[in-house]
């Protein structure tokens, strides 16, 4: 029983941990950027720079990456000079979150977090998950 206990508190603590760590960084011009929460990503919605009638990828980078490994920084350049899409970076202002939790749990938050998205207007049609490595597992959760 204390065993149970204890599982379902770290669980807990490693959803919490993700949720706090957790931002989507959303690319609305080559250099302007606006991060989210998982709390408040749905009104991205609300933002003029976004649009509803294009695609939207969201992409997950891998473990051992950040926001400026060259890898990232060059999808990110890429995607956001091309205007076609919009384009969100899933991003963790603590990294040791993405090297020590697991897998389930940030794609649960990731998860929770679309749901919400998509309860709010948005079709999930449009959005393609993509990731990298453990982004890629996360992201196909």
């Amino acid at each position: 029983m204390v065993k149970k206990i204890l599982i379902s508190l770290f669980a807990f603590f490693a959803l919490s941990c993700a949720d706090s760590s957790m931002r989507f960084i959303f690319y609305h011009e080559p250099t302007f950027v606006t991060e989210y929460t998982t709390l408040d990503f749905f009104t991205i919605l609300n933002h003029p720079g976004f649009h509803r009638n294009r695609q939207t990828v969201m992409f997950h980078y891998a473990q051992d990456q950040t926001i400026t490994t060259p890898q990232v920084h060059d999808l990110v350049s890429a995607y956001a000079t091309n205007g076609q899409f919009n384009y969100i970076l899933v991003h963790y202002t603590d990294p040791r979150i993405i090297q020590n939790s697991d897998a389930a749990d940030l794609a649960e938050a990731i998860a929770i977090t679309l749901t919400n998205f998509f309860n709010n207007g948005y079709s999930s049609g449009q959005m393609n998950l993509i990731g990298f490595s453990l982004g890629a597992q996360i992201m196909d959760w």
